[in-house]
């Protein structure tokens, strides 16, 4: 059975965005393209250890941006300063995450269209590991779905504070343990990390708690949900999604991550997410919602409800009602109104 191996090039705050140079990726008005080649050019450290990344049997797996990338450049870089790693990537296969039909130039390339569905399925085949490299949404699809067998992080000693970031909200939960690690003398930190089970928690607090952290605990109950900290999904009711689709890829260059059939679209927007889906209601706001995620619906809900807040009811197919929460098989959604009449929502993780 094949594995997953994330390899990436990361920020001291996770971004991962156009490490090669400042035309790779401007994505969002990014200003700091190249910010790992002063040190991927003369650290002996990262070299040695991009050698033992790419030194066993693999397949690339990447998405279509970076696809984009490399079929511009790997394929006409034999017989320069980076000939070994350009021949391994111009003979091994390609698996292209990717949306679009149009053809693969880039020999060896294989698109797989359905991200989570296809690459489980590689997985069960016998064959070499599969590695990635940049490809961020791409990742995050794989960390959600839980494909992801271990991580090569490369952080490089800088700040960007901004830009595509290797991790965001939605990674399926793991514990994961270091297997080997290196850090170059200009401070480069080389680590991989291997899955080793569930996150175990425990406390560090004082037992009893002193009447000072019951005071605040009470405090915290008392003020309840609070969004401050929460990415808020927008969800908008569209007409034909494939349609909408365009729009929201081509025109305003947001990624797609998720997608049911024809219903649904999910695009990634910076931290957050932009549902699209199918509505009779398009274009007003019965079909528009700004959604936040939660870990317990029901707990909100009350919290909410002791605020003054006022639950909508809603008869939907293949959904009961438990309360204010609409529920459909694994996925429970409280919808509310704000003073406007402009539609709220805050479904289960």
């Amino acid at each position: 059975m094949r594995r997953v191996v994330i390899g990436a090039f990361v920020s001291m705050d996770g971004v991962m965005q156009a490490p090669g140079g400042p035309d790779e990726d401007a994505t969002g008005g990014f200003p700091f393209g190249g910010w790992v080649a002063p040190l991927a050019d003369t650290d002996p450290v990262f070299a040695e250890e991009i050698g033992a990344l790419f030194g066993q049997p693999y397949d690339l797996l990447i998405g279509r941006r970076t696809y984009d990338i490399f079929a511009a450049h790997w394929p006409f870089a034999e017989g320069g300063p980076d000939d070994a790693i350009a021949k391994q990537f111009n003979r091994i296969t390609k698996y292209v995450a990717t949306r679009s039909h149009d053809p693969l130039t880039w020999r060896g390339s294989v698109a797989i269209h359905d991200a989570a569905t296809d690459v489980a399925r590689l997985k069960q085949e016998d064959g070499p590991t599969l590695v990635t490299q940049g490809s961020s949404d791409l990742i995050s699809t794989l960390l959600a779905h839980d494909l992801v067998d271990e991580m090569r992080v490369f952080t490089f000693p800088v700040l960007l504070g901004r830009g595509k970031k290797l991790f965001n909200d939605g990674a399926h939960p793991h514990a994961y343990r270091l297997t080997h690690s290196r850090v170059s003398p200009n401070g480069l930190i080389c680590a991989s990390y291997v899955r080793d089970g569930g996150v175990k928690i425990g406390s560090l607090a004082q037992n009893p708690p002193h009447p000072v952290e019951i005071a605040r605990r009470e405090k915290v109950q008392r003020e309840g949900a609070s969004f401050r900290h929460t990415n808020a999904v927008a969800t908008l009711g569209v007409r034909d999604v494939g349609v909408a689709a365009r729009f929201y890829e081509d025109t305003l260059g947001l990624s797609r991550t998720d997608a049911e059939g024809d219903e649904v679209v999910v695009l990634s927007s910076g931290d957050t997410a932009v549902n699209v889906y199918r509505s009779s209601y398009a274009g007003t706001n019965k079909a528009t919602a700004l959604t936040w995620t939660v870990d317990d619906v029901e707990d909100v809900v009350q919290t909410l409800k002791a605020k003054g807040v006022t639950f909508e009811h809603y008869d939907l197919p293949q959904t009961k009602r438990e309360g204010d929460v609409h529920v459909s098989g694994g996925i429970k959604v409280a919808w509310f109104k704000d003073p406007d009449g402009n539609i709220l929502s805050v479904v289960n993780r």
